[in-house]
């Protein structure tokens, strides 16, 4: 894959192991893992503001 993208996960998450979220990273060199530190699968309002300021960086704006 060519373009560069985020990945966001929990250590805590009890649905996927973290050196999983790591292991899918470690598949593309223009991926970057975040650590998400609320413990749930769902992602919180840090992660999404994250997601979303990504976003903007990617469109210019």
């Amino acid at each position: 894959m060519a373009e560069r993208f985020a990945l966001w996960h929990a250590p805590a998450d009890g649905e996927a192991p973290f050196a999983a979220a790591e292991a899918t990273a470690g598949l593309f060199a223009s991926a970057r893992l975040s650590e998400q530190r609320a413990p749930d699968h769902v992602p919180s309002g840090e992660t999404l503001r994250a997601l979303f300021a990504e976003l903007r960086a990617a469109g210019g704006a």
